[in-house]
């Protein structure tokens, strides 16, 4: 390994015969040589090496890219860990499709011209100046051969596409390609597209990466053709031919004391460093889909998340890259085994950013009604996400870290469906001036012009998707909790325990155990409570007015013992109390665990109901006629007993009905 010639590809880099390379950083070394320039031009040979090929490639993985440009082994895994910088034709090895749906058709044209090689077998022994170089260790190799030529690839891609289309359009493109004319036949042979073929090329736009100076880049289909027609006439001045590969001999061959490449990269490390960031290219492509896409780019969280997501996989990415530009060198010097690259990389599939989690979690939130989910709920947190950018802050506390996930099967197409659905609904509605919202039901529509459910008769309703609707998120008041009360969970819960010192306030009940909520209500209104049941429970939901009283131990304080609060509990069973009389009860408890409380101001009643899973069954409703906004409130009596309020903390078996039941403004 250590006495072997390399070649490698030049990529753009300015190799000149006589430089120095550091094989182990794949580095060029330059204003450090041998012999002195004049020296060196006395020991060139050069012979003619007149060859060219034209091609076209579908393909637009790093691997097809590597061999079109005659890269291979170790300068892959230096390129594939940002070790290399390339220039020129060696720009394309960098280039990758922007979406993942989207056609790709090559142009290539490969030519070269001249070899030429440094005999150093003539120039003589080394001097101290010489030895001193090379003992400095800085580079492995010295550059002796050097084969001249240029590249040219003309790269035409499409727009984003439906997945179905893609290869079509990509096999329509590479049939017009195919008829351009030789270079052989003349290129000023007659070239004619029909006009289903000009249709095709004004779908693709071109992007060129080559070692020819073009007076400008093409950016059309036929500033592309004319472009390519001039490239021969151009290769046929020497200046315009730049190194394409290079021969490197060891420099252990001039000095033993020379520092050694030790090894190179294996072919299997290689091949995991491959398929470690091509998780990433290919994710990166579809997140730019899914942010780009005209449909999704109507739900800004959506979009917000893909490219949170999108970033942490790019810094993910970057964070490997910088390891495997510390690792393969120490690697190829022999200071380290390969094994500890391995390892490392290893170790990502035990991480959140592991290739199966990445699958299954990237496009989870597109799910059925995910778009739905997001435009309903505001909140902007998404687990996986923080359990990204926790890794990448502390790696160890990520790696054992299990995200429930939602199954992947055509999750990214069904996003983008279910969006162009919602986005073709935005177009102008002749039939309804001013505004209208569609309801969808599972994907189908049920009315174009929605209203929500109207409550006809509160005792009658029995699917608990009728009042979610009128779902409202409660926040109880810490100002008006009575002292032997203290509240949790953001503020939703209360439990009943010693006494606690809190602030003097007038607001604050004094003596009843019970507590206002902050949301002053009107209109229709659907919350829901879960409290503790058991004999000795005694707890209860209720609405008042602003003005209850709030000291001393009376009924003006208590709910449901005056004019201005109405009361809905249990104790040894269920009961309602409204200015001190008892309305109803004792109902049977059974597992009455969570009560639903609709509320209808204008129509003036209050009604309350079992809830289990999404049925519903009456319990009782007050009729009365509210006066004033009404505060929801609960009151609760012994040690360990709580009330919680539900309806900001659904399932997502509990959100199914509100998500499915979609509803979409259009303007």
């Amino acid at each position: 390994m250590a006495s072997d010639n390399l070649e490698v590809a030049a990529l753009g880099r300015p190799f000149t015969l006589g430089m120095l390379y550091d094989a182990r950083k794949d580095k060029l070394i330059p204003g450090v040589k041998l012999w002195e320039d004049s020296t060196l031009q006395d020991h060139i040979q050069e012979s003619p090496q007149h060859t060219s090929k034209v091609d076209i490639s579908l393909s637009d993985s790093i691997e097809d890219r590597s061999s079109l440009l005659s890269v291979e082994g170790s300068l892959k895994a230096s390129f594939l860990g940002g070790l290399v910088e390339v220039g020129g034709s060696g720009k394309y090895l960098e280039n990758q499709k922007k979406y993942f749906n989207q056609s790709r058709v090559t142009l290539t044209y490969r030519a070269t011209t001249t070899f030429k090689q440094l005999v150093i077998t003539r120039l003589g022994k080394k001097d101290r100046q010489q030895q001193s170089v090379i003992k400095q260790g800085l580079a492995t190799h010295i550059v002796t051969g050097i084969l001249y030529g240029a590249n040219a690839f003309f790269v035409f891609d499409s727009e984003m596409l439906d997945a179905k289309s893609v290869n079509d359009t990509q096999v329509s493109m590479q049939a017009v390609l195919k008829k351009i004319p030789s270079f052989e036949g003349g290129m000023n042979a007659r070239f004619q597209l029909c006009d289903t073929e000009k249709t095709i090329t004004k779908k693709f736009s071109c992007t060129f990466y080559g070692d020819f100076l073009l007076d400008g880049n093409p950016r059309t289909f036929e500033a592309a053709l004319t472009s390519f027609a001039q490239l021969p006439k151009l290769l046929k001045e020497e200046k315009n031919s730049v190194p394409l590969k290079v021969w490197l001999m060891p420099l252990i061959c001039l000095d033993p004391e020379a520092v050694k490449l030790m090894r190179e990269i294996s072919d299997g490390l290689l091949d995991d460093i491959q398929k470690a960031l091509n998780i990433f290219r290919i994710l990166d492509m579809k997140s730019n889909e899914c942010v780009e896409h005209n449909a999704i780019e109507k739900f800004l969280q959506i979009q917000e998340k893909m490219k949170k997501f999108q970033n942490l996989c790019n810094r993910y990415r970057s964070k490997l890259q910088n390891k495997l530009k510390k690792k393969l060198p120490a690697i190829r010097a022999g200071a380290e085994p390969e094994s500890s690259l391995k390892k490392y990389i290893e170790e990502r599939e035990r991480s959140p950013f592991s290739t199966d989690k990445l699958k299954k979690e990237a496009f989870a939130r597109g799910v059925d009604d995910a778009l739905c989910f997001d435009f309903t709920f505001m909140e902007s947190g998404d687990a996986y996400l923080d359990v990204l950018d926790n890794y990448l802050r502390s790696p160890k506390s990520g790696n054992t870290i299990e995200i429930k996930g939602y199954p992947l099967s055509n999750v990214r197409e069904e996003m983008i469906n279910k969006a162009e659905t919602f986005r073709d609904l935005s177009m102008a509605n002749k039939k309804y001036k001013g505004a209208t919202i569609y309801h969808y039901r599972q994907g189908n529509l049920v009315t174009d012009n929605f209203t929500k459910p109207d409550i006809s008769d509160v005792k009658a309703v029995k699917n608990r998707r009728d009042l979610l609707w009128y779902a409202y998120d409660l926040t109880l008041n810490p100002k008006t909790a009575n002292n032997y009360l203290i509240l949790s969970e953001g503020n939703k819960m209360a439990t009943c325990v010693d006494w606690q010192q809190y602030p003097d306030d007038p607001c604050r009940f004094d003596k009843h155990c019970q507590v206002l909520c902050t949301e002053a209500l009107k209109g229709r209104h659907y919350w829901e409570v879960e409290w503790s049941i058991g004999d000795s429970d005694e707890v209860g939901v209720a609405v008042a007015y602003d003005r209850i009283g709030r000291k001393g131990g009376g009924p003006a304080s208590r709910l449901g013992h005056n004019n201005v609060s109405w009361y809905f509990g249990h104790r040894y069973g269920l009961y309602a109390w409204h200015n001190a009389k008892e309305y109803c009860g004792p109902l049977p408890q059974g597992d009455c665990r969570k009560v639903g409380v609709y509320l209808d101001w204008y129509a003036g009643t209050l009604s309350f109901y079992r809830v289990s899973s999404n049925r519903l069954r009456h319990l009782y409703t007050f009729k009365t006629r509210f006066t004033e906004a009404v505060y929801p409130a609960v009151w609760i009596w012994v040690n360990s007993n709580f009330v919680y309020l539900t309806c900001s903390s659904l399932t997502r078996q509990d959100q199914f009905p509100v998500i499915t039941i979609q509803t979409l403004l259009i303007i």
